[in-house]
């Protein structure tokens, strides 16, 4: 058995005493996206652990970290060539976590670099990635409220950045971290230069705690449970206790508290029992609870969704995005191309896409 708090939170356990063989602890490390966490730990910490476990997680740590090296050119690149158009973008999720809580960028991977911008703002913001050189990926926009560009470099390396401009389609947590509340209280990147900006510690954890439950299904990736511990642990009380206020405010006290709890339960966070109470205390409708029941697949995302907006025409606006997407979505996830043949086959794609989408639905696959 992997001892998970030992491991990246807790004492490091003797390896004489652990039942785990070297390729089972390699394995999980690879997985969990946590191999230069758990290197960084035992190269910093008196141990019994084998040379071979170094060496093995070693060879994650070097590439995850040339990787990086070049990444962090570009994003301070991108951000600088943003604010000179006058965009002021805000870095979320873990490419701020990176550079603010992590002990050096590369033990916190990821394969994208999210920010968010205000959407009047957009067309500034695709004009600049495309001048240097990105593509934009085939995505609903429309639907996700994010867009995503991506290139790659001479090196072979590739850079994508997805670009949001509300942190979530569903509407139970769209407000419930907007841009002008993060650009307000937001803290200076250094080292991603003079106009690269992230959240506030306490909005960051704001976000790491709805993150999973809104677009993933309350999916628990060990690597996100290590978020909001890192964040945990940068709080004052005083921003506890307008962290509570925030989320309760925002109707995502139930969903905060679960998050916290897990956290707490895995990786021995220290939250004050409190925090976790004064969530769970609060009373009233919230909507994104239902967000928390198990097995909920995409027509339960899509039902909530219908149900939470605001009058008929903004729920047929979406029950249209979803069933008849934009053209230029349909072209690039089929790879069709401008024509007449492709004008001709699209009511073809679109029946296709929406058959194949129930069955998907039908056979529990999506």
């Amino acid at each position: 058995m992997i001892p998970i708090r030992a491991l990246l939170a807790g004492d490091l356990p003797s390896w004489k005493a652990s039942s785990t063989s070297v390729d089972q602890l390699v394995a999980f490390c690879n997985k969990q996206e946590i191999a230069a966490l758990v290197y960084h730990r035992i190269a910093t910490t008196e141990n019994d652990w084998p040379s071979d476990v170094r060496d093995r997680l070693a060879e994650a740590v070097r590439l995850e970290a040339a990787r990086e090296l070049i990444r962090v050119r570009e994003i301070t690149a991108a951000v600088d060539a943003l604010a000179a158009s006058g965009v002021h973008a805000i870095l979320l999720k873990g490419a701020a976590l990176a550079y603010t809580v992590y002990p050096f960028p590369a033990c916190r991977p990821r394969s994208d670099t999210d920010l968010i911008v205000r959407e009047q703002d957009l067309n500034s913001v695709r004009s600049v990635f495309a001048a240097r050189g990105y593509s934009t990926t085939p995505h609903c926009s429309e639907l996700f409220h994010q867009f995503e560009v991506a290139k790659t470099d001479p090196l072979g390396v590739t850079h994508a950045f997805d670009v949001h401009w509300s942190i979530s389609a569903q509407p139970a947590f769209a407000k419930v971290l907007t841009y002008e509340r993060m650009r307000v209280g937001s803290q200076r990147v250094t080292a991603l230069g003079i106009n690269a900006y992230a959240p506030s510690m306490r909005d960051s954890l704001l976000l790491a705690c709805v993150h999973p439950v809104m677009h993933h299904k309350n999916e628990e990736r060990l690597l996100w449970m290590y978020d909001i511990h890192l964040l945990g642990s940068f709080l004052s009380s005083d921003d506890w206790e307008a962290f509570v206020a925030a989320a309760s405010a925002k109707n995502v006290a139930a969903v905060c508290a679960h998050s916290l709890r897990r956290a707490r339960t895995l990786l021995g966070t220290a939250i004050s029992g409190h925090v976790i109470e004064a969530l769970e205390s609060v009373t009233g409708d919230e909507r994104s609870a239902k967000y928390l029941l198990p097995n909920r697949r995409w027509h339960h995302e899509v039902v909530a969704s219908v149900r939470d907006l605001p009058g008929w025409r903004a729920r047929v606006r979406l029950l249209c995005g979803v069933l008849f997407p934009p053209v230029s979505y349909m072209r690039g996830a089929y790879r069709t191309k401008d024509t007449a043949f492709g004008v001709l086959m699209l009511p073809i794609l679109y029946l296709h896409r929406n058959l194949f989408g129930a069955w998907k639905v039908l056979a529990g696959k999506k």
